[in-house]
């Protein structure tokens, strides 16, 4: 491991711990405070959608809000900026409210839910207030939502006068107790008031200023605060912040429809998180799962792995300082003496290592074995640890994804100029190299990570792109892997078992860890499936190999053959999703392939996504190690593989093949019918970088040290993902 390696993983370890103490001490003292910080704060992207401060919000339908508010009763109370809520919540479900006097109680119902949606006209906390929450205390059942709000009246008939703030907050406080007693029946929100724009009023609302709104919001925050009823703060930022344009409902007193909107997602993502728990949404969700028996025995292992590491760091250590110790003395006299005091000359003689020693040297090195597994497993732990914080609790906060393309550019040519600038030569300078196929899965995996973090998924032309890059670690596989087969014959039970458990250590543990489904880690059980598939086409006897090959030319037919049985099958498959579901739908095996719950169709719609990739790198592998053979074709060198014009014009016509590709996806219009047509022509980007990376030599005989290390762990960085960056929203 390099120095820089080495001190930038100890960094990281030590900003992690940091993150952990402090949003560890936060939840400690606060806990789990998303429903109240859904109420409080928050901010629009740049994409223009607002986004609450520390959790991941649900853009509602109606047919979900019906589930969720089905037979309640929502209940608003307050002045006209209040019944432009009520309209909006008509509005959201396309019905019409009641014609009538426009300062008047409104009701509606919505006949198929039993919903019933009421607003109670009351622009002041006056005397007559208290007398309506006495008749709402009343009132059986009670409401399960109520929203109130009121200033602008009062602000606006008093002329804003300072008695009249005062008079305020001494009604507030009077109804204070009363809305305290209804919040342990109903849900009880004070709406605080929005913004105004002053310039669009006329002289009989110019007295309704922000600063004033300022102060009446203060007297409410500390009349209701001390109470249970919840207190809407994030109304300001969200009318304050909003980038849209006005629309007619614009007046300057009540808000823009793209508000409005904002408003009622908020409401619903308030009311409707902790029943309907939507996926991928964070905010007001209570209940994460206590670890069950087996994520406490992984957790016991781990610690035990840590206290089995510091003991044997012990013992090795009482052990060297007992080896370092001197010999003991012979007679009274120390080692390496001439002389005796009382008499002539002697000459201790130390006998030489004794069985003991040698014993003793054995012990030490397996003491050494053993603390390099038991504290390999123990930062195996932590990192286990780390996982499940992040995404099985909710002591990290989580925020939705608003793609920008600039997110996503602007990362990927910083790791681009420093993978480039970042470069050396290759040991082997041979056709698809390791260095060379080790770095194009470190800057493919660097691709998928910004694709992940920025929420890339909703541009389709980058998902096209992703999908590509996902088809092309198949190909790398299914060509190495049968390099392997073909030329060191490597089919022994011990070669299968490396490369299962290579694929399989990290996604085994963090099933257990994570509890989590084997198939939510699609491509771990893709490339161990495809493995399979390789392997067995390449040991099922007749056995094709380079060495009998060699011997007989008719083993290169019979390869042919076995890789077009291979591509026959697999087309059969695929027009039979029957067929394909009976094979995988066996009992016991059949758990390593559903997801989510007990479907198969996840498997299937991964299966075929990239279903002749793998046989197209081993057919591939197969033709251009026989051309070798045959001296075809020579990459022993560090030259172009052909003549300087040939070689120039085939790379120059693979960057163009890969701009073309590129460029078909951006008529892609939905990523079915794109996923369609990308099953066949997914070898067409592998191709053209292929041929733009390995016909000049300078281009193949140089590969990018940073890319390359990336691609060394790039599996690991692929599974770990769905703990870090899809914590919440894997798709």
């Amino acid at each position: 491991m390099m120095p820089s390696e080495r001190n930038s993983k100890i960094v990281a370890f030590l900003m992690s711990l940091l993150f952990i103490g402090y949003y560890g001490v936060q939840f400690f003292i606060h806990g789990n405070t998303t429903c109240e910080e859904l109420l409080t704060g928050g901010s629009y992207y740049i994409d223009g959608k607002w986004q609450p401060s520390t959790c991941m919000s649900h853009h509602y339908s109606k047919d979900e809000t019906r589930q969720c508010l089905k037979a309640k009763r929502i209940l608003l109370i307050g002045d006209s900026r209040i019944r432009q809520l009520y309209e909006g919540l008509l509005s959201f479900y396309q019905v019409e409210g009641e014609e009538g006097e426009k300062h008047s109680d409104k009701k509606h119902v919505v006949e198929s839910e039993n919903i019933v949606f009421e607003f109670w006209w009351h622009p002041e906390i006056n005397d007559s207030t208290t007398k309506l929450y006495d008749k709402l205390l009343l009132l059986e059942p009670h409401p399960t939502i109520v929203i109130h709000g009121a200033a602008t009246w009062t602000i606006k008939l008093s002329n804003d006068a300072s008695e009249a703030l005062i008079s305020y907050r001494a009604n507030l406080s009077r109804i204070a107790p009363q809305m305290d007693s209804l919040s342990k029946s109903s849900q009880v929100i004070w709406m605080m008031q929005a913004p105004v724009k002053n310039e669009k009023f006329d002289e009989t609302r110019s007295m309704i200023t922000n600063e004033v709104l300022a102060e009446y919001n203060k007297a409410a925050a500390e009349v209701l605060g001390p109470t249970n009823v919840k207190l809407w703060y994030s109304v300001e930022p969200i009318t304050a912040q909003y980038p849209g344009e006005p629309d007619a409902d614009d007046d300057g007193l009540h808000v823009s429809q793209g508000i409005l909107d904002e408003f009622l997602q908020i409401l619903f993502n308030w009311h409707c998180n902790i029943h309907l728990k939507p996926r991928g949404t964070t905010c007001c969700v209570d209940g994460r799962p206590m670890p069950n028996i087996v994520q406490i025995a992984c957790f016991i292992f781990f610690l035990l792995c840590a206290a089995s590491s510091v003991h044997l760091h012990r013992a090795i250590n009482k052990r060297r300082l007992q080896l370092t110790q001197p010999p003991a003395a012979v007679n009274g006299v120390e080692p390496g003496s001439t002389s005796d005091a009382n008499g002539p000359e002697l000459e201790v003689v130390v006998p030489p290592p004794s069985t003991a020693s040698v014993d003793e040297d054995n012990d030490m090195r397996a003491l050494e074995g053993q603390l390099k597994v038991s504290w390999s497993l123990t930062k195996f732990g932590i990192i286990m640890a780390y996982f499940y914080l992040s995404d099985r609790t909710d002591l990290f906060p989580r925020v939705n994804k608003h793609f920008h393309i600039l997110h996503f550019a602007v990362p990927l040519t910083l790791f681009l100029l420093y993978g480039i600038w970042d470069s050396k030569k290759v040991k082997r300078p041979d056709i698809l190299n390791v260095e060379q196929t080790t770095e194009w899965k470190g800057w493919m995996q660097l691709i998928i990570l910004v694709y992940h973090v920025t929420g890339a998924s909703k541009n389709i032309p980058i998902y096209m792109q992703i999908r590509d890059l996902v088809a092309t670690y198949f190909f790398l596989s299914g060509f190495g892997q049968f390099f392997v087969s073909w030329s060191k014959e490597k089919f022994g039970l011990i070669r299968v078992c490396q490369v299962v458990f290579r694929y399989n250590f990290l996604v085994f543990f963090l099933c257990l860890v994570m509890d989590r489904q084997y198939q939510l880690y699609y491509f771990v059980p893709l490339i161990t499936f495809w493995y399979f598939v390789l392997y067995i086409t390449m040991a099922i006897y007749p056995r094709a190999t380079k060495a009998k090959a060699e011997e007989n030319s008719l083993y290169y037919y019979l390869m042919i053959t076995k890789l077009t049985v291979l591509v026959l099958i697999i087309f059969l498959l695929s027009f039979s999703q029957t067929l394909f579901s009976i094979m995988f739908d066996i009992p016991i095996a059949n758990e390593l392939f559903r997801w989510p719950g007990t479907s198969l169709y996840e498997w299937w719609f991964r299966w075929q996504l990239d279903r002749y990739v793998v046989p197209f790198g081993m057919t591939l592998a197969f033709f251009l190690l026989t051309a070798k053979a045959k001296g075809l074709i020579d990459d022993s060198h560090a030259g172009d593989i052909f003549s300087a014009n040939v070689s120039l014009a085939v790379t120059i016509t693979g960057l163009i093949l890969h701009i073309i590709h590129i460029g078909r996806a951006f008529f892609c219009t939905d990523k079915p019918s794109c996923n369609r047509i990308h099953v066949y022509i997914s070898v067409i980007p592998i191709l053209s970088v292929i041929l733009f990376r390995n016909t000049l030599g300078v281009l193949r005989s140089h590969y990018s040290v940073f890319f390359a290390w990336v691609g060394t762990m790039s599996l690991e960085l692929f599974v770990g993902q769905y703990h870090i960056f899809l914590a919440e929203d894997i798709r």
